[in-house]
């Protein structure tokens, strides 16, 4: 049997127009929420993510753990 460690991956998609951005995990230690405020505050393309949710993680393939970063401003309903 083969043991492989779970990767998180974050995406964000900054705005209509504008490519989606993959961000690798920085720090595994770090809870999904932590993760985005982290990026939020180092990184000035993500700093609308003060404010977004992390969506429910989705399995890709054997070893990959995807968190969808979505913004909550600006949306209705």
């Amino acid at each position: 049997m083969i043991i492989e460690n779970m990767v998180r991956i974050f995406k964000y998609k900054p705005g209509v127009g504008k490519d989606e951005l993959v961000l690798e995990d920085p720090n595994p230690a770090l809870s999904p929420d932590e993760v985005r405020y982290h990026f939020a505050t180092t990184m000035p393309a993500c700093a609308a993510l003060v404010s977004a949710t992390v969506d429910a993680p989705v399995m890709e393939g054997n070893n990959r753990i995807i968190y969808n970063l979505r913004n909550s401003l600006g949306t209705k309903g």
